[in-house]
């Protein structure tokens, strides 16, 4: 069998050593997080829930979203202003849950500049009283 290396190996044993970006070691991990809550009445379809912005340089780790129960036939995405389901995509709302996005999916993504994030929903209005919530772990230093 033989040894092989992984580019963080490589790295380390480089003359000189080669520095790992914040996300892949020394870096601070930052907590985003928001929360919607609809109003009274029931939300439109393709209604879009606009959400805090992320820092310019967050590269990001990990996301999730959690929601109370919907309307039969919602769903919800979760993504950016210029990718709608950037990190989710259309996920089936009607009965409470939550969702992490695919890491494989992230493959390195890191903001150019200040990102705003949001959740929209596409196939059935979102329900009168129905809570969103979005969790973003990211790294920037």
């Amino acid at each position: 069998m033989a040894d092989v290396l992984s580019t963080g190996y490589i790295n380390d044993n480089a003359s000189p050593p080669v520095n790992h970006p914040p996300d892949e070691g020394g870096g601070r991990v930052r907590i985003w997080r928001d929360t919607y809550l609809q109003g009274a009445a029931d939300g439109s379809i393709g209604d879009v829930i606009r959400m805090k912005n992320l820092p310019a340089g967050a590269r990001i780790l990990n996301a999730r979203m959690h929601w109370g129960t919907g309307n039969t036939n919602e769903t919800l995405q979760l993504g950016t202003s210029d990718d709608n389901d950037r990190f989710i995509g259309a996920t089936a709302a009607a009965t409470a849950g939550s969702v992490d996005c695919n890491l494989h999916v992230l493959a390195g993504y890191k903001t150019t500049a200040e990102t705003q994030v949001i959740v929209t929903n596409a196939t059935a209005a979102i329900k009168a009283a129905q809570r969103v919530t979005v969790e973003i772990l990211y790294s920037i230093d």
